[in-house]
């Protein structure tokens, strides 16, 4: 699912920026403040962040309780190490981050740095309180001057770090400064004519799309084919504005390529949700796209599925081109699993399509295929086989097509509160609906027709929009729903699996799931009738010979060799492991009688091993509880414009009573 909001980091970027947040007067700037920073940092900068009112702003977050959080967050980062010297501030600098706000930042201050990935050993820039302020720093760091240049004196300071003084404006380099960067501020502060990023064309016509007067800004730019650019940006503005109620962050981006034409979103699918909707996604999805040649073609199950659709569809024309483009993600709680006091999320899709009776057919010819598959599979010894068929209900004149496949689920996972699982699938309003849960289901059609409340009429100001513009993809969370469903996981995890709480228990899963993806990932069983042959019982997720072995292939070769008459599935996986730098590995195997030779070609491993040693998604859930406790909505929104160009908006949104 391609998305141009596809990245978390566009939330980093909201509370980034948000920092920013609190007013500062600007109507008379005293005598040796620029009021323009933008003017001081270089032209070829391609990182800049500045943040005013940072003290301001920890007093309201400290009020919403998410202060603490944002702290860890940052804490969290700086555990990285490195010898970037932002990382090492408060040896340094001798502040800690508290005092560091109270005393250099809170007023005004901005980070710059040659691209993104520097931005943690850049030039940092500060606007002291008071003319005399900087005194006190001079003493306090044992400043030893340097020449002066015009009206900006310069010292090096504690570590080697370099600083520039205008009045109230400091500027702290990298000691030695590396890149110039420091002392190319430093001329720009002193006055003197050079290439600035005020100047520049293209900062200039983001800099004109913006709203007016943000509180705090960020500026990134990035090469056109660098995958880390956010939204697919080679340039990026984000302006942060704040109230008792609500942040706003705007981004407008240049785009690296342009994208395909878009067309406005029906928002009435999200505006008529059910109340009880936690999260909600609405855009494009374009499935006529097909890969390019000599690509590799998308094997997930989603892939496959999606492709049945397709392939079991008549003419004219395959179904999954009649698919879309419009489609929409709701998730809720599950209604029936809230007996079991889990909060499972039902996810239910919705989405355009020309011919929706026909997918419908195809769809209960598969899923009841894989639903009577999936009850033979989990059949105990003794025991009946779960009658798993598709049935047909009615609500509200919708016609409901379901399959009861949460028993069979629950064996198969080991989670018992999958057992109310019953998918769902139909067509509501000419959309294809498909969903996890029927009651989820039942909910949104109530909803639509006006019998039970909607987000829309309940929701204040459920999307952002100025006048004029128009959604082609929005995101919706609602805070403190979510939140409460996370502490829900959280408290079921204490309860049912406390070893789970630990970081060292999802490191050691991730390094297991790691190492499968390079295993054959093979279930053999020695045939019992025949010495020297193995029967393939099961092929793993990440195996390499999927789709190339099937279970009940009998493997009597492996490596170029016949496998041994005592442990031949042992032999299998032992000559596999011993491979050396093959990038092939064959096997020879008979299938219903007949010998087929069979080439698997060997995944690449990457260079540098995948680091998990920092893997802890419980405190990261227990911080995005905090996170978003407070909040009362969190949307996201891009808007029709020209196809070089982005517009969106992030909006966090409390309402008074929870401050």
């Amino acid at each position: 699912m391609k998305s141009y909001i596809r990245k978390p980091v566009l939330a980093a970027i909201c509370v980034a920026a948000a920092l920013s947040a609190a007013r500062v007067g600007r109507a008379e700037d005293p005598a040796g403040t620029i009021v323009d920073w933008a003017k001081i940092v270089p032209g070829d900068v391609r990182f800049y962040v500045e943040l005013r009112g940072l003290a301001a702003v920890r007093v309201q977050f400290r009020r919403l309780g998410i202060w603490d959080t944002v702290v860890e967050l940052r804490e969290q980062d700086l555990e990285r190490g490195g010898d970037r010297w932002q990382r090492h501030t408060e040896e340094l600098l001798g502040l800690d981050p508290e005092s560091a706000i109270s005393e250099l930042l809170g007023r005004r201050s901005a980070l710059i740095a040659p691209t993104p990935d520097d931005w943690d050993n850049g030039v940092l820039l500060a606007e002291l309180g008071g003319d005399d302020a900087a005194g006190k720093f001079l003493e306090k760091w044992g400043a030893k001057e340097l020449e002066s240049e015009g009206p900006v004196r310069k010292y090096v300071i504690t570590g080697g770090l370099m600083m520039a003084v205008f009045g109230r404006t400091l500027a702290i380099g990298p000691a030695g400064d590396p890149d110039g960067l420091w002392q190319r501020t430093a001329h720009l502060m002193a006055g003197e004519r050079a290439p600035n990023l005020a100047g520049r064309a293209d900062f200039a016509a983001l800099r004109a799309r913006l709203g007016d007067d943000p509180h705090g800004v960020l500026y990134a730019a990035w090469n056109r084919s660098d995958p880390s650019a956010i939204a697919g940006c080679h340039r990026l503005l984000a302006g942060a504005w704040i109230t008792p109620t609500e942040i706003t962050c705007e981004l407008r981006g240049q785009l690296a390529l342009p994208r395909a034409d878009d067309r406005p979103l029906d928002m009435s699918v999200i505006r008529e949700a059910p109340l009880t909707t936690l999260a909600a996604w609405g855009g494009k999805i374009d499935l006529k796209a097909r890969p390019s040649e000599g690509s590799t073609p998308d094997q997930s199950l989603a892939a496959v599925f999606l492709e049945s659709l397709g392939v079991a569809g008549s003419s004219p024309g395959p179904l999954i081109d009649t698919i879309g483009p419009g489609f929409y993600v709701l998730v809720a709680r599950d209604p029936p699993a809230l007996v079991t006091g889990f909060d499972l999320p039902a996810v239910t899709v919705i989405c355009d399509s020309t011919r929706g009776q026909a997918i419908l057919d195809n769809l209960d010819t598969i899923i009841d295929i894989l639903g009577k598959g999936l009850a033979l599979v989990t059949v105990r010894p003794g025991v009946e086989i779960d009658d798993v068929s598709v049935r047909k209900h009615d609500c509200e004149g919708v016609e409901l097509h379901t399959i009861a496949i949460g028993r069979p689920l629950a064996r198969r996972l080991g989670l018992a509160f999958l057992e109310r699982t019953e998918l769902c699938w139909g067509l509501l309003d000419g959309r294809v609906i498909l969903s996890t849960s029927r009651g989820h289901v039942q909910e949104i059609i109530r909803a639509a027709r006006g019998k039970s409340p909607r987000l829309g009429e309940n929701v204040e100001e459920l999307l952002p929009a100025a006048e004029g513009e128009e959604e082609v993809e929005c995101f919706l969370i609602r805070g403190s729903a979510a939140s409460a469903m996370f502490t829900n996981w959280l408290g079921y995890v204490q309860k049912n699996h406390p070893d789970a709480l630990k970081p060292e228990w999802w490191q050691s899963w991730a390094r297991d799931r790691i190492a499968d993806r390079y295993r054959l990932g093979l279930g053999l069983e020695a045939d019992p009738s025949t010495p020297g042959r193995a029967i393939v019982v099961e092929v793993g997720e990440f195996s390499p010979a999927e789709g190339l072995v099937l279970r009940g292939d009998v493997v009597v070769s492996a490596g170029g060799r016949p496998l041994p008459a005592e442990k031949p599935a042992h032999a299998v996986a032992e000559r596999y492991e011993k491979r050396g730098n093959a990038r092939t590995f064959d096997l020879e195997v008979l299938r219903e009688g007949e010998p087929k030779p069979i080439r698997i070609q060997i995944p690449v491993q990457p260079a540098v091993a995948t680091d998990v040693s920092r893997l802890d998604p419980i405190r990261a859930i227990r911080q995005l509880a905090a996170l978003t406790r407070r909040a009362e909505t969190v949307s996201v929104c891009r808007y029709l414009g020209k196809r070089t160009q982005l517009d969106a908006r992030v909006v966090i949104r409390w309402s008074p009573d929870r401050r």
